[in-house]
């Protein structure tokens, strides 16, 4: 009787401590990654997956370029996946993905996975390493690293860095690349090519900007003068197979080199290309950094949330 009473009194008093100021609280939710067989998820501090970092082509997958290192799935706060991985229409396009579909360096290559200007065999985009950062300020960021290989060659350094945050509006993310050749390297004119994003095609598609739905001609893929006009964002909303509705806006920082826009509602193609007006030079130990962000969102476009969103991105500088 007395052993169970001092039990008692000792279980009364740890729970007290417990509560007292300066006691050690129960460890906080974090984000994290889950090791996936051709990558990683990267899970929220509520456990809701965000996205997938592809590092290797899955078994199965239609996808027909020779490389994933993409963002797949892309997902928005309730679940829904906004992308495709090697559609049937575009069999070489892949979630969130950064290529070039003509570079002449030491070798011709592309990286893109298309063929028709430079060869595929032998091209390949290697992870050589991923690791998560936890930054004070509650955000996750992701970096990559990988080399852009032709046969042994590697033409091109890669370091990637996605920096995301859950927001009411959705799941915001920001991408930095920062791409450095190993050799002179030009990167011929291009109508499109660079960063994608290949979302669900569907016959209620929309592609918004600041102003409402978008009403431009659609772009040529061989004619770089059919390209849109920049904007502060272009957003491609979709109704899915789930019967929900939901999209993802696309930022070009202004730091990056002039841009024009290929998008195309019928195949669920949203691409800023910084090739339009002109070849880009590469030359070694002088990096090229490019920056995008994504607003991952359920229903419309939300164009009231993105205004304030674009702003803020527009001045920010990497961190």
């Amino acid at each position: 009787m007395k052993r169970s009473l001092l039990r008692t009194a000792l279980a009364t008093v740890l729970t007290a401590l417990a509560v007292l100021p300066g006691a050690s609280p129960a460890a906080e939710p974090v984000w994290s990654l889950r090791p996936d067989p051709y990558g990683v998820t990267l899970v929220s501090p509520g456990g809701k997956d965000v996205f997938g970092y592809l590092k290797t082509k899955p078994a199965g997958s239609l996808l027909s370029a020779n490389s994933a290192c993409c963002l797949y799935p892309l997902r928005t706060p309730s679940g829904e996946s906004v992308v495709e991985l090697g559609p049937a229409d575009h069999r070489h396009h892949r979630g969130v993905f950064f290529a070039w579909y003509h570079l002449e360096g030491k070798e011709k290559a592309d990286f893109w996975g298309w063929g028709a200007h430079a060869p595929t065999e032998g091209r390949r985009i290697v992870n050589a390493g991923l690791a998560l950062v936890r930054p004070p300020d509650g955000s996750a960021r992701l970096n990559a690293e990988n080399d852009w290989m032709a046969g042994p060659l590697v033409m091109v350094r890669e370091k990637l860095a996605v920096t995301t945050r859950t927001l009411p509006e959705g799941n915001w993310l920001e991408l930095t690349f920062t791409l450095t050749a190993t050799a002179p390297t030009t990167v011929p004119r291009a109508a499109f090519s660079g960063f994608c994003v290949k979302g669900h095609a569907g016959p209620d598609a929309v592609i918004s900007a600041p102003d409402g739905p978008a009403r431009y001609p659609a772009p040529k893929h061989d004619d770089p003068k059919t390209g849109w006009p920049d904007a502060l964002w272009y957003d491609y909303t979709v109704t899915l197979a789930t019967g929900n509705t939901a999209g993802v806006a696309v930022l070009s920082h202004p730091s990056n080199p002039p841009t024009k826009w290929h998008n195309l509602a019928g195949i669920g193609m949203i691409n800023p290309c910084h090739l339009m007006d002109g070849d880009l030079t590469l030359k070694p130990g002088r990096p090229l950094t490019l920056r995008y962000a994504l607003l991952v969102h359920d229903g419309p476009a939300p164009a009231a949330a993105l205004a304030p969103l674009a702003a803020a991105y527009r001045a920010s500088t990497p961190k």
